[in-house]
């Protein structure tokens, strides 16, 4: 029977959406960024948004929009105001207590339960002395009122006192919950809700990684790669987790610090679309570095980071860091007339083709929307990925399978096989202790198609895998 060899997927980044069929939808196509200003993306590559003033948001950092899955503007905040589709401020939609002045302060996305009505999740900023009034809060959106343009029904509940100013969300690995992230200031606390067709319940409090004592410990942002496993926090130093999509549990923390660097401010971090390369910008100090995650990320790590830019401007800041629908990433850049472009995201060092002024607005600051890494179609799941037929030194034989599932590397140890089926959902995880080969005996599985998740020791491999009984 004929081996299917697999194509690293360093090389076909585009299907590692091992959940996710989200960057051929809509909802991130429209971009409201900071200043009356936007991007649409629905062409296929950004055009500006003509906004007459008044039209936008005023703020200097975060901000969120929602979209339909056909790309068409719902509303947007900048977390103190909710505007609806024609840029009107909605019923209700003021005093929302959030602040323009936080790094990533407001998140929106849809309830599980009904797809009219939506969460707006903010955190406000606060003081480190005295009176802290930092706070995570909850407002409900309803989008069938007011004509269809949506309305405010509920606002400022708390979910949490004392807060940094981060806040991002992913699906659960069942495609249709959301999980939603914060972190308490001056602890190690990161809170974790679970949201559902029954609501926010109570959080997971998770004891972990750095405490946020000081200023810049607690301005920052976190991000997911797309497939919503590994979460990177940039507040005071950089950290990267594991996050279990079924759990809501994160783990495996590894703290990053470039030696011999006085960059200790980094802003934001965005993965690229393999999630091989981690891109990180500095508020403080200007400067924009690549870190290769398949290098040395102990006392070598030096060796796996490329500076990509570096700037003198008085006031200068690289700000929050998105990967695109065109799969680029895109870099606000405070106090600058230009948002950044990572042309090539996947290729290592300065290959990756940054340019500083790519895209011209009048004032960028250091916001771009807060959008959840992936949108599973129809909010229920949904998998992106092409068959491969590659010469590779990975083999998978069967396919389509009936039994025993083998694998093999003639170069490489395999470390970990998953299965996932169309919804995300892992079926089957195995570690493979060092082995060039493996068996899998997949006779209790239920036939269907699935995803193949290879990891190799230099490599991530993934395919359409079909089980038939």
């Amino acid at each position: 029977m004929k081996k299917i060899k697999l194509l690293p997927l360093l090389l076909t980044y585009c299907i590692l959406s091992l959940t996710i069929n989200s960057f051929c939808q809509g909802q991130k196509d429209i971009w409201i960024i900071p200043h009356y200003s936007g991007l649409d993306f629905s062409s296929g590559e950004p055009v500006e948004l003509e906004l007459d003033f008044g039209e936008g948001v005023n703020t200097s950092e975060g901000v969120a929009n929602a979209n339909s899955p056909d790309g068409k503007l719902l509303f947007y905040s900048n977390g103190v105001l909710v505007k609806n589709a024609n840029h009107e401020i909605m019923p209700n939609g003021e005093d929302i207590n959030g602040s323009k002045t936080s790094a990533q302060g407001v998140l929106t996305f849809m309830d599980p339960a009904d797809s009219n009505l939506h969460y707006l999740i903010t955190a406000s900023s606060g003081n480190f002395t005295g009176d802290d009034t930092s706070v995570v809060c909850v407002s409900k959106i309803d989008l069938s009122l007011d004509g269809g343009l949506g309305a405010v029904t509920s606002k400022n509940d708390t979910l949490l006192k004392h807060c940094s100013e981060m806040l991002t969300a992913v699906y659960h690995e069942n495609g249709k919950d959301i999980w939603l992230l914060a972190h308490e200031k001056k602890s190690t606390n990161f809170y974790v809700w679970l949201i559902n067709e029954n609501g926010i319940q109570p959080p997971l409090i998770q004891p972990i990684g750095r405490s946020h004592n000081g200023l810049y410990d607690a301005i920052g942002c976190m991000s997911f790669d797309i497939t919503g496993t590994q979460l990177a926090v940039a507040a005071g130093l950089l950290e990267l987790y594991d996050f279990d999509r079924t759990t809501g549990q994160l783990s495996n923390l590894r703290e990053l610090y470039v030696q011999g660097s006085s960059m200790i401010t980094p802003y934001d971090a965005e993965f690229s679309k393999s999630g091989r390369y981690l891109y990180v910008g500095f508020r403080n100090g200007d400067y924009l570095m690549q870190i290769d995650l398949h290098g040395d990320l102990g006392q070598n790590l030096n060796e796996s980071v490329t500076p990509l830019d570096t700037a003198d401007d008085s006031g200068f800041g690289f700000g929050t860091i998105l990967l695109g629908p065109d799969d680029k990433i895109y870099v606000a850049q405070n106090a600058y007339d230009y948002i950044g472009v990572i042309e090539n995201p996947e290729n290592e060092g300065l290959d990756c083709g940054f340019n500083m002024d790519a895209i011209y607005l009048e004032h960028s600051t250091y916001g771009l929307p807060n959008f959840l890494p992936f949108y599973p179609e129809n909010n229920n799941g949904g998998v992106g990925i092409s068959d491969l037929n590659n010469d590779a030194s990975l083999s998978i034989w069967p396919n389509p399978v009936t039994d025993i599932l083998k694998i093999e590397d003639s170069k490489n140890s395999i470390e970990r096989v998953f299965i996932f089926d169309s919804f995300g959902r892992t079926i089957y995880a195995t570690s493979a202790n060092q082995s060039r080969n493996i068996e899998i005996n997949t006779t209790n599985i239920a036939s269907g198609n699935y995803i193949l998740r290879v990891e190799t020791s230099t490599q991530i491999f993934s395919s359409k895998l079909k089980i038939q009984h």
